[in-house]
């Protein structure tokens, strides 16, 4: 599976942070790289890429050109999980669009290690 890549290599730059590699590795398994990686960039967003962390924060949601639905939020705001729209859709909490991972549901352990990673921005 093109999804399951490396892990390693994908990590390989966010492990100065110990959350940061905690995250990555969260996409990793949960499948987001299905719809969020290199084979397919839904909403313009790439998890796989080295800057992963700088196409989330503080970066509004992708346009209907995009394939985005979202418009008007932001994919994650800086310690504010509740207003972060990465943090809604894997806890159902949205209003806009598909629940994250499509498919699947996230542990809450996951999902409080995305919140705890918000928090921490």
């Amino acid at each position: 599976y093109t999804w399951i890549r490396n892990l390693e290599a994908d990590t390989s730059t966010v492990l100065a942070n110990p959350i940061d590699a905690d995250v990555a590795s969260i996409f990793s398994t949960a499948g987001c790289y299905l719809c969020h990686g290199i084979d397919e960039q839904s909403a313009g967003l790439d998890l796989q890429a080295v800057d992963w962390k700088n196409q989330l924060v503080g970066i509004a949601a992708g346009s209907a050109a995009e394939g985005g639905v979202c418009t008007g939020s932001v994919r994650v705001v800086a310690t504010d999980p509740a207003s972060s729209l990465l943090y809604q859709k894997v806890t159902r909490t949205h209003s806009c669009g598909d629940s994250m991972p499509f498919g699947a549901t996230l542990r809450t352990n996951e999902a409080a290690t995305i919140a705890n990673w918000i928090n921490n921005l």
